[in-house]
C-alpha cells in the first residue's frame, strides 16, 4: 500500500488530513522535532503544532524533551484499533439515547440508481425485516427481472430462511414474465387501466418506489406511516382483483 493510500484510510478511520501526514512521518522516521516535520511537510508551524497537539489528545503521539527541545514519536499503532474500540462502545452507550430523540414520524428518504442499486436496495431492506412479515408488490413488471438479474433468487433464500412472504400484484400484460415460481408467493394481475411508470414494494417499515427510467432510479421512503398505508392500498387492489 502507497503512502497516500495509507493516507486516505486513516482520514477513514477519523484523522484528518494533517493528522495523518503528520503520523506516517513520525512512524516511518521515529522521534523527531517540529521542525523537521515542518520542513519535510511544508505545513505552516501552527498547522504542524496543532496536528500534534491533537494526535497527543488521542493518546497516539508522545512527547519528550531532550537537550531543552521538544521530540515527538508515534506510540504503538494498536492503540488506533483501541481509541475506535472505545469509541464505538462510546456510540452504543449513548445510541438508545439518540434514538429517542429522533421524530418517529419523520420519514427517512435514500436515492439508488442504476441496476446494482436497484438490486442493493431491495436486498438491505429485506434484511431489516424480521421474521413471519410480508412483502407487498404492486406494479410489478418484467423490469424487475431485467434490473435484478439471477439475484432475485438470493432474495429468495433470504425469504424462505425469515419465513418472510410475498404478495404480488403484477400487470397483465407481463403474466408469461411473471409466472417464475418462487417460494411463499401469491401473486393476482392487474387490469392494464392500473398501469403506471412506476412499482412499489412496501418490505416493514420501507416502501420502496421504483421507478422504471434510464438509468433506473429506485426511492426508499422508510416510515412505519408510510407503509402503513400503501398496505391498506393494497389490500384494497387485492380484494378487486378476484
Amino acid at each position: 500500500m502507497t503512502q497516500e493510500e495509507l493516507q486516505k484510510q486513516l482520514i477513514e478511520l477519523g484523522f484528518t488530513d494533517n493528522e495523518a501526514a503528520i503520523y506516517l512521518i513520525l512512524l516511518a522516521n521515529g522521534l523527531q522535532t517540529a521542525g523537521f516535520l515542518i520542513k519535510k511537510t511544508n505545513f505552516h508551524r501552527n498547522v504542524v503544532y496543532t496536528a500534534l497537539d491533537k494526535l497527543i489528545g488521542k493518546k497516539l503521539v508522545s512527547e519528550f524533551e531532550q537537550g531543552g527541545v521538544k521530540h515527538y514519536k508515534t506510540l504503538d499503532p494498536e492503540r488506533i484499533v483501541q481509541r475506535i474500540s472505545g469509541l464505538k462502545d462510546k456510540a452504543n452507550e449513548i445510541l438508545p439515547e439518540l434514538l429517542s430523540l429522533k421524530k418517529t414520524q419523520g420519514a427517512e428518504v435514500i436515492i439508488y440508481e442504476n441496476a446494482d442499486g436497484f438490486r442493493a436496495a431491495h436486498e438491505q431492506v429485506l434484511l431489516e425485516m424480521a421474521e413471519d412479515e410480508t412483502v407487498y408488490v404492486m406494479g410489478v413488471r418484467s423490469h424487475f427481472y431485467d434490473y435484478m438479474g439471477e439475484n432475485y433468487k438470493k432474495l429468495d433464500r433470504i425469504r424462505t430462511k425469515k419465513s418472510i412472504r410475498l404478495k404480488v400484484l403484477g400487470f397483465a400484460s407481463a403474466r408469461e414474465e411473471l409466472e417464475t415460481p418462487r417460494p411463499l408467493m401469491e401473486i393476482k394481475y392487474i387490469a392494464e387501466n392500473f398501469v403506471s411508470p412506476v412499482g412499489t414494494s412496501v418490505y416493514g417499515k420501507n416502501v420502496l418506489i421504483q421507478v422504471y427510467s434510464e438509468p433506473t432510479i429506485v426511492i426508499r421512503i422508510k416510515s412505519e406511516d408510510v407503509a402503513k398505508s400503501y398496505v391498506a392500498y393494497f389490500e384494497l387492489l387485492w380484494k378487486t382483483n378476484n
